[in-house]
C-alpha cells in the first residue's frame, strides 16, 4: 500500500509523494494570487526607474548639446508620457473576487476531505453548509493569525458577514455590509472604524489574503493532526478522506501549460 501522509510541524509541509499533487495544486495557485496582487507595485517599480532613466537621458541630451556633439536621436514618445501609462488604478474589487475564488478552492477541497467525497455535484450541493463552517472553523477562527492579531476587527466580522460579502462581489460586482477598502487607503479606514466604534468595518485585500494564509495553514494543520492520530487509531478515516481530496484535484485541477524552457 501506498504511503498517505501529510505532515505540517509550523513552518515545513511534508506531503506523501503520491499525495504531491494537492501540494503542487495550491502552490501554483498562490503563487498566481501573489503575483497578481503585487503587479500594481511592480509596475510602480518600473514607472520609477523609467522615470530615472529619463532624467538621465536629459542630462546626457543637455550634455551633447553643450558640446556641439553632431548627434541626432528623436525617440517615437516621450519617455514621461511612457511613464504614465504604467499608472494604474486600485482594483479592490477585482482582487477580492480572485481572493475568494482561491478560497473558495481551499473549501472545496476541505468539503472533499470532510465528507469523504470527490464528486463536483455532491460537493456543489454541500455548498452553504460547508461554507460558513469553513469560515468559521478556519477563516475567523481564534487560532488564524490574522485574527489574533486584528481582534478588534475580526471580533466584528462574522461568517454571515463574509459570506454575504463574497456573494455581492461574485454576483453584482458591489460591496454589502463589510466594506471593501484599497490597501493604499488602510490608514484611514482605520480612522473611520474607530469614529464609527467599529460600526463601519472595512476590509482589504491584503486582510483578505491573511485570512486565506490563516486557513490554509489551519487546514494543513488538521490533515497533519489527523495523520498523526491515525498511526494510533485503525479506527481513523484519515486515509480515506485524504484521498477523496486528492482524487478532486486529479478530477477538477486546472493543468497549467508551460514552455520547457519557463521557469
Amino acid at each position: 500500500m501506498e504511503p498517505t501522509h501529510v505532515y505540517f510541524d509550523g513552518q515545513s509541509i511534508v506531503f506523501s509523494e503520491n499525495l504531491g499533487e494537492i501540494a503542487t495544486f495550491l502552490i501554483e495557485i498562490d503563487k498566481e494570487v501573489q503575483s497578481f496582487l503585487s503587479r500594481e507595485e511592480q509596475l510602480e517599480n518600473i514607472r520609477k526607474q523609467l522615470l530615472e532613466y529619463t532624467g538621465l537621458v536629459q542630462v546626457m541630451a543637455k550634455t551633447i548639446q553643450e558640446a556641439n556633439l553632431d548627434f541626432h536621436f528623436q525617440m517615437s514618445e516621450n519617455p514621461a508620457t511612457i511613464a504614465d501609462k504604467l499608472k494604474f488604478n486600485p482594483h479592490p474589487r477585482s482582487e477580492m473576487i480572485v481572493l475568494f475564488a482561491y478560497l473558495e478552492t481551499l473549501r472545496c477541497l476541505w468539503a472533499a476531505y470532510e465528507l469523504k467525497k470527490d464528486d463536483e455535484n455532491d460537493l456543489r450541493d454541500a455548498k452553504d453548509k460547508t461554507l460558513e463552517k469553513f469560515y468559521a472553523d478556519f477563516c475567523l477562527s481564534t487560532n488564524n493569525k490574522w485574527v489574533k492579531e486584528n481582534s478588534k476587527v475580526s471580533g466584528k466580522i462574522s461568517k454571515d458577514k463574509l459570506r454575504k460579502l463574497r456573494n455581492s462581489l461574485t454576483h453584482l460586482f458591489s460591496v454589502s455590509g463589510l466594506c471593501v477598502v484599497p490597501e493604499i487607503m488602510k490608514d484611514d479606514s482605520k480612522k473611520m472604524m474607530n469614529a464609527t466604534n467599529n460600526k463601519a468595518l472595512f476590509i482589504s485585500s491584503r486582510d483578505l489574503i491573511e485570512i486565506i494564509q490563516g486557513a490554509f495553514e489551519l487546514v494543513i494543520k488538521k490533515w497533519s493532526d489527523d495523520y498523526q492520530d491515525s498511526l494510533n487509531n485503525p479506527n481513523s478515516e484519515f486515509e480515506e478522506k485524504i484521498k477523496c481530496t486528492h482524487s478532486i484535484v486529479k478530477k477538477y485541477g486546472a493543468i497549467l501549460l508551460r514552455k520547457n524552457n519557463s521557469k
